[in-house]
């Protein structure tokens, strides 16, 4: 996959994300966000340094001004949410607004669509066939279904199950070196510590 550089970030030996969690379902309780957590472990495995999540409702102005900040700050960007056929699913309108694109029917996508719904698809199904101008639909292998990115934006469904099937196969496109780890268990308390801490930070 080619990258489209925003800003200096993608220069960096040292790539960084932001998370953006798109909902009011999430904002109001009604459902708990796994997302965020998924792919901070996953991508702190990758070498990649998550430097902001954040939780936003279904808003096109508020989405688009966060997409236009990350993308511009972070190596990569990563949504959840909002890319459904119902109203408050604006996603793809909100990253077209958010860097004053048209959108554009892709014939790709339609396909996609209709082939899954048949004779039950309808017009909201139809409204998923949009995508904002210059965005790229990404062929996974082994799965039926297109990934789409905007630059450096990488548009995932809200459903966990669907998030984390995507980012296994798109995974190692975000690798960045080798991770070590290396764990001390200690039978004492924050307190006893903070000192030596201090001295080793």
């Amino acid at each position: 996959m080619t990258t489209k550089k925003r800003g200096n970030e993608l220069k960096s030996e040292h790539p960084t994300a932001g998370i953006l969690i798109i909902g009011n379902e999430i904002l109001s309780g009604k459902v708990q966000d796994s997302n965020s957590s998924y792919l901070c472990r996953e991508l702190r495995f990758l070498g990649v340094e998550v430097k902001r999540i954040a939780t936003v409702p279904d808003e096109l102005e508020v989405i688009g001004n966060y997409l236009r900040e990350f993308s511009e700050a972070f190596t990569w960007v990563f949504t959840t949410g909002g890319v459904g056929p119902t109203h408050d699913d604006v996603t793809i309108a909100a990253v077209a607004q958010g860097f004053d694109v048209e959108t554009e029917e892709s014939e790709d996508m339609l396909e996609l669509i209709s082939g899954y719904f048949g004779e039950r698809m309808n017009a909201a199904h139809h409204r998923m066939a949009l995508i904002p101008k210059g965005a790229e639909l990404l062929k996974l292998p082994s799965m039926r279904s297109l990934q789409l990115r905007f630059h450096n934006i990488f548009i995932f469904p809200g459903v966990p199950e669907l998030v984390r099937n995507r980012f296994h196969v798109l995974k190692e496109h975000f690798r960045s070196g080798e991770i070590f780890l290396r764990q001390i268990f200690l039978n004492s308390d924050e307190g006893q510590i903070a000192s030596i801490l201090d001295e080793t930070t």
